[in-house]
């Protein structure tokens, strides 16, 4: 599965769990954030906090290609 699948999969799950019950996701909870300027995403990652080490856990990073857009 590729990272588009993989942030599509925990952003459905997150809705699930969250989203569709007005519930509030801890910390330790994965969640999936989009970045965006405009029309623009920048960046899209799944990240949760790790309260043993104190440190970020990434499951996800994808960033958006300057090439890619035309202009």
């Amino acid at each position: 599965m590729d990272a588009s699948g993989l942030f599509d999969q925990y952003l459905q799950k997150f809705y699930e769990r969250f989203s569709s019950r007005g519930e509030t996701p801890r910390d330790k909870d994965w969640r999936p954030v989009r970045h965006a300027i405009r029309d623009v995403i920048l960046f899209k990652v799944v990240a949760r906090l790790q309260e043993k080490d104190n440190v970020m856990e990434v499951d996800v990073f994808m960033s958006y290609d300057p090439l890619a857009i035309p202009g």
